[in-house]
């Protein structure tokens, strides 16, 4: 590094050290190796004081956005596009004429990018008591998670340390549990173990989720390949008899991700990181067991102006028979998040054009010359019964925060997105874009210098959180697709990170408590607001509860909240910290209860887990019946991961 960008970059470092500002959810680098290792932890968001620390946090964060994608400079090279069976989308898709053009490509994007980003939830049959399903965006998509059930068994994916025999070392596993729940009681009758695809013993697997389907469970495991490739496992067994499941399909292809599943059909969509000196230039892969074939070069296609040597890899497999209905397709260019439906997929890409390179960061006067602007590539995709169809693509400005940030109504697609723009004055906006994704409607932008934290869409109406000190709901009519309007907003403290609908007029807000410290605005616990949405124009906060100290994986995964419809009760795990409790535990941790009654949120009950150090592993939670269940590992210390610990609940 030259003598001048060092001294650029230990001045920034050393900016950004005592400021410490809020960032995107996804660029955290402990929220990326969390989910690699499908753990949560809980975390305090530092934000800083708007009048004290304004003008170096919007240079901080500029610092982050950049680096943490790392996108420094587009692809030199834009190669043509090239005859084949793949259709190109608008220009914004093209192919490749052979194997070493893709090895080309892929070179020369490692060259000039590091990417960091990663994919920052009708089971059963027969006569079953009432279970609870996994809380999901879309009631005709389901959604992959950690514990499922299907009102009999209660499948649990956890991990467990083993000791490889000599001291201070211990080594890792993730297993699923199947439990025969009945009454309160639930009784271990067999597991479903991760290593059974790992090469030595290391244990370099692991297991990310699961679906359940009537009979079939779906578990989604990783591992690496003797060439040392990460590798997505879709095993599905027949679980008739839950005490001897049957593997009926190892499906497998490159990289790791997220999936759906509509009707008998998941879809995975995997994140390759393709590198040149690879076996086979880093061409993804897939097929059946340890018999694994690139994706054939009809099958591959890439973003035009890519910034990232990143495959985004889609499959489709039937759970019943355990075939693959339609080819898998790749596609060079990477992606951040995806949405889906029960017709179509979106991938987004996010981009960042930036002047970075050229700016003297010991020179203040230079730092206001700063320029960055971020952007989202769009990319929708057709499901059907034999084919993963490429249909459109488009662009918007801005950064796409989750899957909750889009949505599709009569054919137009709607997205929410916070543009990162220029010293930090951040605007966020909501576009609609028709069914060829063509920019039809946007709104004005709103919420000059704060960040989107939540969005949730109620037909014709958008609700969107934004934060910086306070927090803005905003209510967008989308009724006109052309002529979006922002009708009302309101503004209270903490912020809301998940919007839950609960009826026509009211939204239920789960999100962060905040207090300020010596000039620092930091989450210190867990809120939950009451929303009146009936009068579009004046949106009111009609209840508030808040949790000092309490935490909830729901804030972070909203597959964590379990709706009981038929007795009208939500439930949330929590973990709580330096709680006075017993000196032993060095955290409390169990589920929160409560009900919406009157315009009030009524908490109905605490039950508190025999799990210790929920601070670290916290514990899920199902119900069946009349009973709530809750599972969660017991921490030893911090290299040990105890038994899984059951408790129920009588509600």
């Amino acid at each position: 590094m030259k003598k001048k960008n060092s001294e650029n970059f230990d001045f920034f470092m050393d900016k950004f050290d005592k400021v410490k500002p809020d960032t995107p959810e996804a660029l955290n680098k402990d929220a990326i190796k969390n989910k690699i290792l499908s753990q949560e932890k809980a975390e305090i968001i530092k934000l800083p004081h708007k009048k004290h620390f304004k003008a170096i946090a919007s240079i901080a964060a500029c610092f982050v956005l950049i680096f943490s994608i790392c996108i420094a400079v587009y692809p030199k090279i834009q190669k043509p596009a090239s005859d084949g069976s793949f259709n190109n989308v608008s220009q914004q898709l093209l192919t490749f004429g052979c194997y070493d053009e893709i090895n080309a490509l892929v070179k020369e994007l490692e060259e000039n990018v590091t990417d960091y980003f990663t994919f920052v939830g009708g089971f059963g049959g027969g006569d079953l008591p009432s279970h609870s399903e996994t809380y999901k965006q879309d009631e005709a998509v389901d959604e992959a998670d950690i514990i499922k059930t299907d009102g009999k068994y209660i499948y649990y994916k956890h991990t467990e340390s083993i000791d490889p025999g000599y001291e201070y070392a211990y080594q890792r596993k993730d297993l699923v549990d199947i439990y025969r729940a009945k009454n309160g009681k639930a009784e271990l009758v067999s597991q479903i173990d991760s290593s059974v695809l790992a090469y030595d013993d290391n244990f370099s697997t692991g297991i990310d989720d699961m679906f359940l389907y009537k009979n079939r469970l779906i578990v989604r495991m990783w591992y690496y390949s003797s060439q040392g490739e990460l590798m997505q496992a879709t095993r599905v067994y027949n679980v008739s008899s839950p005490r001897n499941p049957k593997l009926i399909c190892d499906y497998r292809q490159s990289g790791f991700g997220e999936s759906r599943m509509i009707g008998n059909i998941v879809y995975n969509v995997t994140k390759h990181s393709a590198r040149s000196d690879a076996p086979d230039g880093g061409i993804p892969k897939c097929g059946y067991g340890d018999y694994l074939d690139c994706v054939p070069l009809n099958d591959v296609c890439y973003i035009k102006d890519a910034q990232s040597s990143y495959f985004v890899i889609i499959s489709a497999i039937d759970v019943i028979t355990g075939e693959r209905v339609a080819s898998t397709k790749a596609v060079l260019g990477g992606s951040r998040t995806i949405y889906c439906n029960e017709n179509n997929l979106y991938l987004t890409s996010n981009k960042v054009e930036t002047n970075f390179d050229e700016i003297d960061f010991s020179d203040e006067s230079d730092i206001e010359n700063l320029y960055y602007k971020t952007a989202v590539d769009i990319i929708k995709i057709e499901l059907n019964s034999n084919e993963i169809r490429f249909v459109a693509s488009g662009s918007v400005d801005g950064y796409v925060l989750n899957q909750f940030s889009m949505d599709e109504k009569d054919g137009y697609f709607r997205i929410a997105t916070t543009n990162y723009a220029t010293f930090g004055n951040e605007t966020s906006a909501v576009y609609v874009l028709d069914e060829n994704m063509n920019l039809v409607g946007k709104t004005d932008d709103f919420a000059k210098g704060e960040s989107i934290k939540a969005v949730r869409y109620n037909g014709d109406i958008a609700q969107v959180i934004t934060y910086e000190e306070t927090d803005p709901l905003f209510v967008i009519d989308l009724s006109n697709p052309e002529k979006p309007i922002i009708k009302g907003s309101l503004e209270i403290d903490g912020f809301s990170s998940l919007l839950v609908p609960i009826s026509e007029n009211r939204l239920l807000g789960i999100g962060y408590q905040t207090e300020e410290t010596e000039g620092v605005i930091s989450t210190c616990g867990l809120k939950l607001v009451l929303f009146d949405i009936s009068d579009n124009e004046n949106p009111v906060a009609l209840d508030t509860k808040e949790f000092y100290k309490t935490y909830s994986q729901v804030q972070r995964n909203h597959k964590a909240l379990v709706v009981n419809r038929e007795k009208g009760y939500y439930a949330i795990p929590y973990y709580k910290y330096n709680s006075e409790i017993d000196e032993e535990d060095e955290s409390d941790c169990g589920v929160i209860t409560f009900e919406v009654n009157n315009d009030e949120i009524e908490i109905t009950n605490e039950f508190r887990s025999d799990t210790r150090n929920g601070y670290y592993n916290g514990v899920r939670c199902v119900y069946i019946d009349d009973y709530i269940y809750t599972l969660g590992e017991d921490t030893i210390d911090d290299d040990r991961i105890g038994d899984v610990i059951i408790n129920s609940f009588k509600y």
